[in-house]
């Protein structure tokens, strides 16, 4: 089973600044795919990959062949949880999503952790931050789940 944890961060200015440049690309990334989702009414992972993977990319060099797959996925998720949650609307009512500041998605090839030591992409390259993990965190971290470190702020309908 995955599981979301919080972990508290300890940055400096220079990785706060760092973290909020990628948590930007990665919303505008993100809200360039989703008229693309609704023109094309696709809120399949793959599909969309295949309709805007290289025009994003062309849009948004800095932010990497791997975090354009994440926010193709995040764009995809958000769609599927949208109709999920809102079953009277109908597949056919494809309204825009937006994605604010605070969100960013790291997966398995955009993070690692080495002790206390959390790695993370950056636009600017990979940053190692100290983590401060209590009780509970630990305890998900000790049995070896698969924990994804991610901002997540849910996207609102425009």
């Amino acid at each position: 089973m995955k599981r979301t944890i919080s972990i508290k961060l300890l940055t400096t200015a220079e990785q706060n600044a760092a973290l909020e440049d990628l948590q930007k690309e990665f919303n505008a990334a993100c809200n360039q795919r989703v008229p693309l989702a609704a023109a094309n009414k696709c809120a399949n992972r793959v599909a969309l990959h295949h309709i805007c993977y290289y025009a994003v990319r062309g849009v948004h060099p800095a932010l990497g062949s791997q975090m354009v797959c994440n926010a193709v996925k995040t764009v995809a998720d958000a769609y599927k949880t949208f109709f999920a949650n809102n079953p009277k609307k109908r597949r056919e009512e494809w309204g825009l999503l937006a994605f604010k500041s605070g969100f960013v998605h790291y997966d398995a090839r955009t993070y690692s952790m080495k002790g206390n030591l959390l790695s993370l992409f950056t636009l600017s390259g990979r940053i190692k931050v100290e983590m401060r993990v209590g009780d509970f965190q630990a305890k998900y971290l000790a049995k070896g789940n698969e924990v994804a470190p991610f901002i997540r702020q849910h996207p609102t309908l425009l």
